[in-house]
């Protein structure tokens, strides 16, 4: 099964210690906050591009665009702070 968290959600370590404390033995933990920050990057130029077009049917999403580039740097900035991340855990029974 798989679990994502956004909300309420615990560290890497919080998790592994769920797991375990729940009869799961752990296989593999995997970081992969790399591919977290590309993802991000390319959110980020998708929107700089469409900040940039001249386009009367984007002129009302302009503080859109603006609040998501915002929120693209505070998400990077969160992921080197080890507060925002993406990890792969294996366990099993």
């Amino acid at each position: 099964s798989q679990v994502m968290c956004v909300a309420d959600a615990l560290t890497l370590e919080g998790y592994e210690e769920l797991f375990q404390s729940n009869g799961l033995e752990l296989v593999a933990v995997e970081r992969h906050d790399e591919e977290l920050l590309k993802m991000v990057g390319r959110v980020e130029a998708r929107l700089r591009v469409a900040r940039m077009l001249d386009s009367d049917e984007l002129e009302p999403m302009r503080n859109d665009i603006d609040t998501g580039i915002e929120m693209a740097r505070l998400a990077r900035e969160s992921i080197a702070e080890e507060r925002l991340g993406y990890a792969a855990i294996v366990s099993r029974v």
